[in-house]
């Protein structure tokens, strides 16, 4: 067994001294930081069984512990200058959302809100009734829907196309890309 290990404090040790060095931190975080010092301290049993790994001394040690902490309040998402040319760009946050539009969905979700009632019939409707109106002026469809991601509109266009059987079919191809990595195609095949 590593003699590193015996030298180890315990978890409540590490959790006292942090409190009595950063009271308030501690009041504010205090479950976050038991988590904390407990994963911490776990990773450095492991380098020690794994290989040599001085032990700090506690205060240091205590100190880590607040920078990771510091670093968990902050969050690692910064903001970055979008140079690659390619305006909706999912790696960096797809499009900047204007500060008027901040501020309407701020002000809405201070409070509560009418999302899936009518306040004129007071009765409940569908969230779609608040912009469903306007998208249909805009594009001229006859109906229209939103939804959050690639995958959900895919399989609405999948759905909607396959309700007339005679008139549509899919081919659903699955090709590996990497190691348990794959790729999907659903290729719709209308037949005239």
């Amino acid at each position: 067994m590593n003699e590193n290990l015996k030298n180890i404090w315990s978890v409540n040790l590490v959790i006292e001294n942090y409190r009595l060095g950063f009271p308030k931190k501690y009041a504010q975080y205090k479950n976050l930081i038991h988590d904390l010092i407990k994963t911490e301290i776990n990773e450095l049993r492991n380098d020690c069984l794994n290989k040599a790994r001085v032990i700090p001394n506690i205060s240091d040690f205590v100190n880590h512990i607040d920078n990771q902490l510091n670093l968990l309040i902050q969050g690692s998402i910064k903001t970055i200058i979008n140079a690659t040319g390619i305006i909706i760009n999912t790696n960096l946050g797809r499009v900047p959302i204007s500060e008027n539009t901040l501020n309407n969905i701020k002000s809405i979700n201070e409070n509560y809100f009418n999302l899936e009632y009518d306040l004129k019939t007071s009765e409940r409707h569908s969230r779609q009734n608040h912009y469903e109106y306007l998208l249909k002026i805009l594009t001229g469809a006859e109906s229209a829907l939103i939804v959050n991601n690639t995958a959900a509109a895919l399989f609405l266009v999948c759905n909607t196309f396959s309700k007339d059987k005679n008139g549509c079919h899919f081919k659903i191809i699955c090709r590996e890309i990497n190691t348990n990595k794959f790729i999907v195609f659903i290729l719709p095949i209308i037949l005239l």
